[in-house]
């Protein structure tokens, strides 16, 4: 396994940095694509393009509870057309985007506006 992988702590920071796209992260931690899907493989169990969707859903529902409209967030998040993210987020999440911030308790939706 690499070196250079393993001394990374905020993949995450890496993965918004790299604009969620699995071959400019491992460019730019100075590793093949092929090692960077190794490495991931090996300590995660997905591939690195399940990993980086996984977490780019993670941070929508983080943004979209802080009260970000779906526009907004899938721009940010580097999706194209918010409908493609609606749709991914609600085959990960099972709601989608509008739906969760409708669940989201009046307090949370007045504090995050």
């Amino acid at each position: 396994m690499s070196a250079r992988l393993i001394r990374i702590e905020d993949w995450r920071a890496q993965a918004q940095a790299a604009n969620w796209c699995a071959a400019t992260l491992a460019k730019n931690c100075g590793v093949s694509p092929d090692t960077l899907c190794r490495h991931f493989q090996q300590t995660t169990g997905k591939t690195v393009g399940d990993w980086l969707a996984n977490e780019r859903l993670n941070v929508a529902i983080v943004m979209l509870a802080k009260g970000d409209t779906v526009k907004e967030t899938s721009f940010r998040l580097g999706y194209q057309h918010p409908t493609n993210f609606a749709r991914k987020f609600k085959l990960y999440w099972k709601m989608s985007p509008t739906d969760f911030q409708n669940s989201l308790p009046l307090d949370d939706q007045n504090a995050a506006k």
